[in-house]
C-alpha cells in the first residue's frame, strides 16, 4: 500500500503501450489492458489479416486470447465493441490530483489515496477506504487500487445482464425453449415460441441438462475438436519441413548440375533457383497461414472451455442456474458459428522435373518444370440435421432375407443378420455402390441384434432355445467364447456402455452384464408386455430403448431409471436406433414409414418421411453417411416370402 504513489510515478497509467502516447478513446480489453481505439484496431487487423476467418486476437500486452466481438468480416470494427475505460478517461480529464484523498481534501486535510472508488469516481485514503466499506451507503461500491485502475472500469448500470434476454435486455432468461434450442424471457415467449410444444422452466432444464451430463458433453466436444486442429497442425508443421526437405534437395540437385554445365546455361540456373524459391515462399506463406487459422481456432475453442469451466450449476441459487444455462448457451452458440466456418488442410509438395536431355543440349530454355500441388480436405465439422438434405446414394434390393440388426464395419462395409436364414450378410460398399451381399459366417437360429466394439462382433437371438450371445472377431469373423445368459430367456436388442453389456430379453426385460462375460446379469428394466426390441447408447450412462407396440422411445440411465419417454402421433411400430457423431438420436418408424430424428433430451429434430418399412438405420463411424435397412412382405404362387433392401444415404 504504501508503494502505490512509486507505483503509479514509475509507470504512467495514462500512456497507450503501443503508440506511447496519452491514451485516446481508451478500449478496455476482457484482459484488463486498455488501448488507443486506433491503435487497438491496427493491431486487431494485422494479426487477422491472414486468418480466413478470424475468430479472436492476442492482447498486445499479455498475449492473451481475445475472442471476437462482432464479425469475422468485419475486423476493422472489432475494436469500437470494447467498452470505453471510463476509469482512465477520468484519470486524463481530472485536474486535480489522483494521488491525494479527496474526501480528505475537502476537509483541509492531505492524505495519500490508495484506492479509488470507481462508483463514486474519486480516490480515497486507507481511513476513508475503511469507512467507505463500512457504510450502508457505500458498502457494495466497486473499489480498485489505484496503482490497478487502469485495469478497471465504472459501474456505470448499463452494463448487460448475462443472464438477460438477448432480444430484450431488461427482461431475465425463465425459460429454455427445447424446440429453438435456446433460453428466452416471458416476452419472447408471447412473441416468438406460443406455437412451441417443448418449454420449459430454467430451474428444470438445468437439472436435466446436469443429469444427461451437458457440461461434460461440451468438455468432450471441444477436447476432441482440440485434438483434430492438433493433429491437422501438426500435419501443417510436417508439411512445412518436409516442403524445406525437398526444396534442399531439389537445389543441391541443380547445384551439381550447375557445375557441371557451360557457362552458357548460367543464366538459366539462377532463373531456376529463383523459381524455387519463389514455389517455396508461396507455398510455405499458404502453409503458415492455415497454421495461424488453425491456432486461432485452438485458442477460441480454449477460451470457450474455460468460459465452460467456470460456470457452476450444482449451486441452488438462481443467480447460479440462470449463469449456468446463459453460459452453456453461449458455448453452444459459439460452437455453432465455428461450424459455419469450415477449414481446409493443405497438404502442399514442391516437385523438380530436370529434364536428363538437358545435359546434352543447350537449346531448352528452362532446366525443370517447378511446380506446387494442393489437396485440400475440410476439418471435421457440424451439421445442421435440420437443414442438411438427406442425400440418397445407392441402394441394393430384393434380398431374399428378414435384415434385422446390422452394423458398419470399420472398412466401411454392413454386416447384417438374416432372422430367417440365421446367416451374417456382408454388404460390401465402394465408390458409393453397394454391391450383391455374400454369407460372411453362420449363427445360431434366429439371429436379432449384431453389435461391434473393441474389435469384437456380438450377436443376439430372439430364440426360446438360444440363452447365449455370440461372440466374434471383426477382423476374420473367428468365433469367440460366447456370453451364457443366466435368464433362460431370448435376447434381442444390445447395446454397450463401457465395459457394461445391456441385453433386452424376452421383450420385456433390460439386463446388464460384463462385456466379458465377468460376473452375472443383473436386471435394471422391465415392462408389462413383450415390447421392447432395439437398444443404443447415447451420452455417457444414457441408453435408449425402442418400445414397439407402444410406439414410444424411452432413454433410461444405466441403473434404469426414465429420464424421458418421445411419443409422436406420425411414429409408429418405433424399431431400429442409431446416433450421428452429434449425439442425435436415430428412431426407424417401422409401421409409420419415417425416421424420426431426436435430440439427446428427447425433443424431436425431424421426421425423414417416404421410407418404406425402415428397420434399422446405421451410420458410419464418425460421419454422416447411413446405411437404412427395410423390409417387405411379397406374395408368389408358392407362398409369401420376405425382401429386404439396403439404401446409402448422406447429409449434406
Amino acid at each position: 500500500m504504501a508503494t502505490c504513489e512509486a507505483l503509479i510515478d514509475a509507470v504512467d497509467l495514462t500512456l497507450c503501450s503501443i503508440c506511447l502516447e496519452k491514451l485516446k478513446s481508451p478500449r478496455l480489453l476482457p484482459c484488463s489492458h486498455s488501448f488507443c481505439q486506433h491503435c487497438l484496431c491496427a493491431h486487431i487487423v494485422s494479426t487477422c489479416e491472414q486468418k480466413d476467418v478470424p475468430l479472436g486476437f492476442p492482447c498486445p500486452l499479455c498475449r492473451e486470447f481475445i475472442p471476437s466481438p462482432g464479425n469475422p468480416e468485419e475486423t476493422i470494427k472489432w475494436a469500437e465493441k470494447f467498452p470505453i475505460n471510463d476509469a482512465m478517461v477520468l484519470l486524463m480529464n481530472e485536474s486535480r490530483d489522483v494521488k491525494v484523498c479527496w474526501p480528505c481534501k475537502r476537509g483541509n486535510e492531505e492524505e495519500e489515496a490508495i484506492e479509488f472508488c470507481l462508483t463514486c469516481k474519486e480516490p480515497l485514503c486507507k481511513m476513508c477506504s475503511k469507512c467507505h466499506r463500512k457504510s450502508l451507503i457505500s458498502m457494495n461500491h466497486k473499489m480498485c487500487l489505484l496503482s490497478e485502475i487502469g485495469s478497471c472500469s465504472f459501474d456505470s448500470g448499463h452494463t448487460r445482464n448475462t443472464v438477460s434476454c438477448e432480444k430484450h435486455n431488461e427482461k431475465q432468461i425463465e425459460l429454455y425453449c427445447y424446440n429453438h434450442k435456446t433460453p428466452c424471457c416471458t416476452l419472447c415467449f408471447t412473441e416468438d415460441h406460443k406455437s412451441c410444444f417443448n418449454i420449459l422452466a430454467v430451474e428444470k432444464v438445468v437439472k436435466n441438462m446436469q443429469r444427461l451430463g451437458q457440461m461434460k458433453s461440451l468438455e468432450k466436444e471441444i477436447e476432441k475438436r482440440k485434438v483434430d486442429l492438433e493433429i491437422a497442425k501438426q500435419s501443417q508443421k510436417d508439411n512445412l519441413g518436409a516442403l524445406e526437405d525437398d526444396s534442399d534437395v531439389f537445389t543441391k540437385e541443380a547445384e551439381q548440375l550447375h557445375q557441371k554445365v557451360s557457362s552458357h546455361v548460367n543464366k538459366l540456373f539462377e532463373e531456376h533457383f529463383t523459381e524455387i524459391a519463389k514455389n517455396t515462399k508461396e507455398a510455405k506463406r499458404k502453409l503458415e497461414k492455415n497454421t495461424i487459422a488453425i491456432s486461432d481456432r485452438l485458442d477460441f475453442l480454449q477460451y470457450l472451455l474455460r468460459l465452460l469451466k467456470s460456470a457452476n450449476g450444482t449451486s441452488d441459487s438462481e443467480e447460479t442456474r440462470l449463469n449456468y444455462i446463459s453460459t452453456l448457451h453461449k458455448v453452444k452458440e459459439n460452437l455453432g458459428k465455428l461450424s459455419e466456418y469450415p477449414l481446409s488442410k493443405f497438404k502442399v509438395n514442391l516437385k523438380s522435373d530436370i529434364h536428363n536431355s538437358f545435359k546434352k543440349t543447350l537449346e531448352f530454355t528452362r532446366i525443370a518444370n517447378i511446380s506446387v500441388t494442393e489437396n485440400s480436405a475440410l476439418l471435421p465439422t457440424k451439421v445442421d440435421i435440420i437443414k442438411a438434405e438427406f442425400s440418397h446414394l445407392g441402394k441394393y434390393q430384393n434380398v431374399m432375407a428378414r435384415l434385422r440388426g446390422c452394423t458398419v464395419l470399420p472398412s466401411g462395409n454392413l454386416l447384417c443378420v438374416d432372422n430367417i436364414s440365421s446367416n451374417c450378410m456382408l454388404f460390401t460398399v465402394k465408390n458409393q455402390v453397394i454391391g450383391q451381399p455374400t454369407s460372411a459366417f453362420q449363427v445360431d437360429p434366429n439371429p436379432w441384434d449384431i453389435l461391434l466394439d473393441d474389435g469384437i462382433l456380438y450377436i443376439s437371438h430372439d430364440n426360446k432355445d438360444t440363452f447365449r450371445i455370440l461372440r466374434f472377431s471383426a477382423e476374420n469373423f473367428k468365433a469367440l467364447d460366447p456370453l451364457p445368459m443366466d435368464t433362460g430367456k431370448s435376447c434381442s436388442g444390445l447395446a454397450i456402455i463401457g465395459d457394461v453389456l445391456f441385453v433386452v430379453s424376452d421383450d420385456r426385460f433390460i439386463l446388464k452384464m460384463n462385456k466379458n462375460g465377468q460376473g452375472s446379469s443383473e436386471m435394471i428394466y422391465e415392462t408389462e408386455t413383450r415390447d421392447l426390441r432395439f437398444l443404443t447408447s447415447v451420452a455417457d450412462g444414457m441408453l435408449v430403448c425402442s418400445n414397439f407396440t407402444d410406439h414410444s422411445v424411452i432413454a433410461l440411465d444405466d441403473l434404469g431409471d426414465e429420464i424421458w419417454t418421445y411419443k409422436h402421433n406420425e411414429l409408429k411400430g418405433s424399431y431400429g436406433l442409431d446416433k450421428d457423431p452429434q449425439n442425435n438420436i436415430y428412431v426407424a418408424g417401422m409401421k409409420s414409414n419415417n425416421i424420426h430424428i431426436l435430440s439427446v433430451e428427447g425433443s424431436l429434430l425431424r421426421i425423414l418421411g417416404g421410407l418404406t418399412n425402415p428397420t434399422c438405420i446405421k451410420f458410419k463411424k464418425d460421419s454422416f453417411t447411413c446405411f437404412v435397412v427395410s423390409q417387405s412382405q411379397t406374395m408368389t404362387r408358392l407362398g409369401s416370402g420376405c425382401f429386404s433392401q439396403v439404401a446409402l444415404y448422406e447429409f449434406r
